[in-house]
């Protein structure tokens, strides 16, 4: 297989090794839905249970499917050029502009110098964000089986972030571009400098059929100048499973 084909070869089959990952994941939780008993403290209770679990059924059949197409795809790929799991090559550097040779040479004299100064200056400040100048793990990749909706699961530890300024991204892989997905709940308290307390919430999980990805957050106006202080915490909300689909990231940007 040519150079080319396969790395776009590669690329698919990293692309559907996740997608895999995250079918697994939401089929467990439907899975875990559909086998609630709907027992409760109340008719109220009960009923609430048995529709969530009449839902979850109804919905993992398509997942399933989904889940055993993706896998026979990837399995199909990798028996034909077994180089398509190989990591994806990084991304290659930048050459120096084209042109500013050409101007060197074609011009001359300290006019065309002058330009070409200008130029390579406005390429260096509009070529993009450099990267992150802090980046901190807030969240592990983390799943298990719950059987009370709505507990407390995990605690990370403080985490210290002296911000001096720049844009503040909560993130998934890659950082600061990759989405992120929590079941069912991931909320960050913040001390600042000044002992004022920000918390940032979200629910990815609002029908208890689904977790929804979550493009990157610019958390930006929780922090202060200074030390501020971080905890995360993350929450079961509809029973079943919990965990995260991949590790969460914070980075100053």
């Amino acid at each position: 297989m040519p150079p080319f084909k396969r790395d776009g070869a590669q690329r698919e089959y990293h692309e559907l090794r996740a997608r895999i990952t995250s079918l697994e994941n939401e089929v467990g939780i439907l899975e875990g839905l559909g086998e609630q008993s709907g027992q409760g403290s109340s008719n109220l209770d009960r009923s609430l249970t048995t529709l969530r679990a009449s839902i979850a059924t109804q919905g993992v059949g398509a997942k399933r499917q989904e889940l055993e197409e993706a896998r026979a795809r990837a399995d199909s790929m990798l028996a034909k050029d077994p180089r398509v799991a190989d990591p994806l090559p990084p991304p290659r550097p930048q050459g120096p502009p084209s042109d500013t040779r050409r101007l060197a040479i074609i011009g001359g004299g300290v006019g065309v110098i002058l330009l070409i100064v200008v130029v390579a200056g406005i390429r260096m400040l509009s070529s993009g964000p450099a990267a992150p100048s802090l980046t901190v793990l807030i969240a592990p990749t983390l799943g298990m089986l719950v059987t009370e909706p709505g507990g407390l699961f995990y605690t990370g530890p403080a985490i210290n972030v002296s911000y001096t300024g720049g844009t503040i991204l909560m993130s998934g892989d890659p950082v600061p571009k990759g989405s992120y997905t929590v079941d069912d709940r991931l909320v960050m308290t913040v001390t600042r400098p000044d002992k004022t307390i920000e918390v940032w919430d979200h629910t990815f999980n609002d029908d208890c059929v689904r977790n929804h990805e979550l493009p990157p957050q610019d958390v930006t106006s929780l922090f202060k100048p200074g030390l501020n202080v971080i905890v995360v915490t993350l929450y079961d909300a509809c029973g079943g499973a919990a965990g995260t689909v991949g590790p969460v990231f914070l980075s100053v940007n």
